[in-house]
């Protein structure tokens, strides 16, 4: 961005140019409509066609099965049609996989226990942030980040907008742009929207690299000792279909505090790890080969390679906090070039990190700063 285009924030919900001096009104009304204390009859003016709808109700919200500790499954279920029918967890307590739960008081579809990380509640969100009209990516980051909604860490938790809204799927919360703002570690949000997005993106242009989301890693693969053959293999073609796709990228969270990237090339039999910190990664790995060896129902010849000894000038992180947005960065660079090249010397890892968001808030990949030549 030239230095007369920057943007300079000089008031809550308020932007204006430090090249013109003009200040947006957009912002304005951005801050108006989004001030925690404004009532739900303005932001009501908001509706219509294409726009945010801003729930009014205190009716409890399932989320789709795929995501939640509690949430409603499809009428068709979230396994595939090659899976067995599993028994529904609800506490300690084990129902039949046909049978319906009253929740609240009312009969809802079966429930299905993922215990995705950080998932919040399945209520209603009462705080979606509303983007002015025709605003870019570059100025919906600066609104967000200037919100009361992120100034304030009392609504951290909330709900800041959904990447898939029709169904309330992969939401963003204003908790992820308060850790970026304080750079601390990046919550499941963020990483599986971001790949998310990928997957999309990808398979619209009729590519064969397929994009996993956090949820595939922490509770299957990691978890596979407590989940049937059947479960396993109804998480791995959610994602995949074998004969079809031919690389699969999965972030992975290791201990609660660090992410890394996994890529598996089927057709060369080749398993691929990134990680920005060089850990050791033999459990990692001995998981994924297990894992894989449920999938196939046979041990596969795999070649494993590892940043440790193979990829030694892939861009490493030297912070505590920016490993989500190297394990996301390594997915992008790596579906696009087949390799990962180092950082040009005007990209920081902070510009990374912002373009991930800015891909989050326009709900497409903002390769502006994610694409290096």
């Amino acid at each position: 961005m030239d230095s007369a285009e920057e943007t300079t924030v000089v008031a809550k919900g308020t932007v204006v140019s430090s090249g013109t001096g003009i200040i947006l009104d957009s912002f304005r009304q951005a801050a108006a409509l989004n001030n925690p204390v404004t009532s739900k009859a303005v932001k009501a003016k908001r509706r219509g066609p294409g726009k945010i709808q801003v729930a009014t109700t205190t009716a409890r919200r399932v989320l789709p099965a795929r995501k939640g500790k509690k949430v409603a499954a499809s009428a068709e279920s979230v396994l595939t049609d090659t899976a067995k029918a599993v028994p529904v967890i609800i506490g300690n307590n084990k129902v039949a996989s046909n049978e319906t739960i009253r929740n609240d008081g009312s009969e809802s579809p079966m429930v299905v226990n993922v215990d995705e990380l950080d998932f919040p509640p399945a209520s209603t969100a009462n705080h979606l942030f509303l983007f002015p009209e025709g605003a870019t990516g570059e100025e919906k980051f600066m609104a967000i980040m200037s919100s009361d909604y992120v100034l304030d860490k009392k609504y951290e938790h909330e709900v800041a907008f959904y990447i898939d809204p029709d169904i309330a799927d992969f939401p963003v919360m204003y908790k992820d742009f308060v850790r970026l703002r304080d750079k601390q570690f990046t919550t499941t949000h963020v990483v599986s929207a971001f790949f998310h997005i990928m997957d999309r993106e990808f398979r619209a242009q009729g590519n064969h690299q397929r994009f996993a989301d956090c949820s595939l890693w922490c509770n299957y693969i990691l978890q596979q000792d407590s989940r049937s053959p059947d479960r396993l293999t109804a998480a791995f073609y959610k994602y995949f279909m074998i004969g079809e796709d031919k690389q699969l990228y999965i972030p992975m969270m290791v201990n609660n505090n660090h992410y890394m990237l996994v890529v598996i090339l089927f057709d060369e039999l080749s398993i691929e790890v990134y990680d920005s910190l060089d850990f050791n990664h033999e459990n990692e790995v001995a998981k994924i080969l297990s894992f894989l060896k449920v999938i196939f129902d046979r041990d596969l010849p795999w070649f494993v390679s590892k940043n440790s000894n193979n990829h030694l000038n892939i861009p490493r992180q030297s912070d505590g906090y920016s490993c989500a947005f190297y394990a996301s960065w390594y997915a992008f660079i790596h579906a696009w070039n087949g390799c990962i090249p180092r950082l040009p010397n005007d990209h920081t890892i902070s510009d990374i990190a912002r373009g991930v968001f800015i891909s989050l808030l326009e709900n497409k990949l903002y390769d502006k700063l994610l694409y290096v030549e």
